[in-house]
């Protein structure tokens, strides 16, 4: 099953509390969610976390909060999702003991390959396509390394940047463990419509299978 991952920046959504969002995508049906707040304090952090954990858990729906692996094991999330440029996966690992899950960000595939050996559980790759948020990271990676990476590792991936319901067919048809999504979920006028388009979409792709 591709997994759908929403990954919160509530910039984009002016005058919402930090789990408003994030909340709102967890019962329009996404799969796992990645609090990524990254102006809040470790107070406001561990409030969010436990706001969004408390909603997620009935809907067995994963949690993952950025970088502060500390943090999530305090509010009781899934896990702890890492830049590429942070702490190993291997020594959160140490820290966060049996069950905890790992997610890594990765650029390119020498990042890709290096989260695999470090024990991560999953990986993200991107920008597949071109996306305000990733800009820094260069050009879009495309289609064709993002297929590369597939190849080159065990590890689940999921593509991420600039995915969106007009696109999400070229990367339906990859075996790709899931897709992360920003705006194309936060912006939409009704987010459990849109979580359902890119449903429907996947299944066509997949000839019914998601």
């Amino acid at each position: 099953m591709l997994k759908l991952y929403y990954i919160s920046d509530r910039s984009l959504t002016p005058g919402t509390s930090p789990d408003g969002p994030i909340v709102e995508a967890i019962r329009a049906g996404v799969d796992m969610v990645q609090i990524r707040e990254k102006d809040l304090s470790a107070r406001a952090s561990l409030e969010t976390t436990r706001a969004v954990v408390a909603e997620a858990a009935p809907r067995r729906v994963e949690t993952y909060v950025n970088s502060r692996f500390d943090i999530a094991l305090a509010g009781g999330a899934s896990g702890a999702h890492l830049p590429a440029d942070g702490l190993p996966a291997r020594d959160v690992r140490a820290r966060g003991g049996p069950g905890f899950r790992i997610g890594v960000s990765t650029h390119g595939m020498e990042e890709a390959l290096e989260a695999e050996r470090q024990g991560a559980d999953f990986i993200t790759f991107g920008p597949v396509f071109e996306t305000p948020s990733k800009r820094r990271y260069g050009a879009p990676s495309g289609i064709a390394a993002l297929a590369g990476v597939l190849d080159a590792v065990r590890v689940p991936v999921f593509a991420l940047g600039g995915i969106t319901i007009d696109n999400v067919a070229d990367i339906a048809g990859l075996p790709v463990a899931g897709i992360g999504m920003i705006s194309a979920i936060a912006l939409a006028p009704d987010r459990a419509q849109r979580v359902a388009e890119i449903r429907a979409e996947v299944r066509r792709v997949r000839g019914g299978e998601e």
